[in-house]
């Protein structure tokens, strides 16, 4: 094979293995009753063990204000965090990942390093669902109190058509796409926790990570345990 077919094939296969490893993870949040909450990273209800969760370190668990954030204590699988008060809480982190080349038509001029294009990633979760009001950029948000009925919000706005993942407790994965009121309904009559995933794309120029980004990716998790 020539040299510049084995550049090009290494090159993208870093390209989309770096995609993936992203695509793939998520943060959720965890909480038996008014106990610590515990902070995941992994795929879906799979975490990450031992060293892979470091970055977790600096993530915000907060409850009304991400100006008063939770002390976070690491073990083996996750982070543990004493919230101030009963109820759901949330977190926010953009310090998992350092920005990473998009993926455009235009990636096989990979030495025009002043052409690359950046993405941000900034991961957010939410554990409850007693609180009908979002806190979070991008958030998925109980309609009622511990209803069954979630809207997707972005910045205080519901988005219409966004994909929606379900991990339910058996397991099993559901895929739903918001209505034109930004809303999904689960109908499962599982007990257990759920975890509800999507992630909501912006492209915009700013700084993420000390670098210059073109677009940010949110990744948005909601969890909670239905009776």
């Amino acid at each position: 094979m020539p040299l510049f077919s084995i550049k090009t094939v290494i090159f993208t296969t870093l390209v989309t293995l770096t995609s993936l490893q992203i695509n793939a993870h998520e943060v959720w949040l965890e909480r038996d009753d008014n106990g610590p909450v515990r902070v995941y990273l992994g795929e879906p209800g799979e975490p990450e063990v031992g060293s892979e969760i470091n970055k977790l370190a600096g993530s915000q668990v907060f409850t009304d204000d991400r100006k008063t954030v939770a002390t976070l204590a690491q073990k083996e699988d996750h982070f543990e965090a004493l919230v101030d008060r009963a109820g759901d809480a949330r977190l926010f982190s953009d310090q998992v990942w350092q920005p990473w080349q998009m993926d455009d038509s235009t990636w096989w001029k990979f030495w025009k390093s002043s052409e690359e294009k950046l993405q941000g990633g900034i991961l957010q979760a939410r554990v409850g669902r007693n609180e009908t009001s979002a806190k979070l950029t991008y958030e998925l948000v109980p309609v009622f109190a511990n209803g069954n009925v979630f809207t997707a919000t972005f910045e205080g706005q519901p988005l219409r058509n966004k994909s929606i993942s379900l991990l339910t407790p058996s397991k099993m994965h559901h895929n739903f796409t918001t209505n034109k009121l930004g809303q999904i309904e689960i109908k499962s009559q599982e007990s257990g926790r759920f975890i509800l995933t999507s992630v909501h794309t912006v492209d915009k120029q700013t700084i993420h990570s000390g670098k210059q980004v073109d677009s940010l990716m949110y990744i948005s998790t909601l969890s909670y345990v239905a009776p």
